[in-house]
């Protein structure tokens, strides 16, 4: 997404999960309370589908794509799989995983381990994000009321995004850009190749937020911002003195810290 979540996106979102369950009955490996699996090595063709279970991928295996309503979806190390799609449920994510499409949940966490390659995006309306040590994402990893965590050697190709989340990156990492409109933001031996953007949580329709407790925005030891750090609301900006940031700082004032 090119823009910033907003409401109108949320329902795009949930309404394009729902799209995809609905074709559950249309054909193709389904069920209906029953949990489905991929055995360790095996090669399934085609989606699977299911209402009220879990899917289940083992290692080394291949998988063109997961959707679930009411249930998880796991896949083991080293295994390969197309979307996955659930509505109430976390997406579990072994070593080593690549994710050829998209992953979207409603209510649901994502959790990936060591090395997964994802060559689409990651987005969640109300759950978190957690990217373990060496994740690559292709595009952006965006939640709405969910934090989003990401391990060291990870690359981040386009933004990550949060409404009222948290966003911490423990690094070396690289990110293209940051955005959130609550949420503390924490940074440490990060490369941003971009701004971090920090925006008013008024902007559109909605009140998201009481500004009597500003959010702590801490660029930490090692951390480059190529672009500035840009603040639309009232923030704590902690910057370490081993940090660098190229661009300007708008709209607050840092405080220097480890001295």
């Amino acid at each position: 997404m090119n823009r910033f979540l907003k409401a109108s996106t949320t329902f795009a979102i949930v309404t394009c999960l729902f799209a995809g369950v609905s074709s559950i009955a249309l054909g193709g490996p389904n069920d209906v309370n029953k949990n489905l699996e991929v055995l360790d090595g095996a090669t399934q063709s085609r989606n699977l589908k299911t209402v009220n279970g879990s899917i289940s991928v083992g290692k080394n295996a291949t998988l063109a794509g997961a959707s679930v309503v009411n249930g998880m979806v796991t896949v083991g190390d080293k295994s390969t799989i197309g979307n996955i799609r659930t509505v109430n449920g976390d997406v579990e994510l072994g070593d080593s995983v690549l994710i050829r499409g998209q992953v979207k949940t409603v209510t649901g966490n994502v959790t990936a381990g060591r090395k997964a390659e994802f060559r689409k995006g990651i987005e969640t309306v109300t759950g978190s994000v957690e990217l373990n040590d060496g994740t690559k994402v292709a595009s952006s990893v965006e939640t709405v009321t969910g934090s989003i965590q990401v391990g060291p050697d990870s690359v981040i190709k386009s933004a990550l995004r949060t409404v009222t989340g948290a966003i911490n990156v423990t690094g070396p990492a690289t990110v293209d850009r940051i955005e959130n409109r609550r949420g503390d933001v924490n940074l440490e031996k990060a490369l941003i190749r971009k701004d971090v953007r920090l925006r008013d949580p008024k902007e559109g329709k909605n009140n998201l937020v009481n500004e009597d407790q500003p959010d702590t925005v801490r660029v930490g030891p090692g951390t480059h911002i190529k672009g500035s750090i840009i603040a639309d609301r009232p923030i704590k900006l902690l910057v370490h003195k081993d940090a660098k940031i190229e661009g300007s700082i708008k709209g607050t004032t840092a405080e220097l810290y480890g001295e």
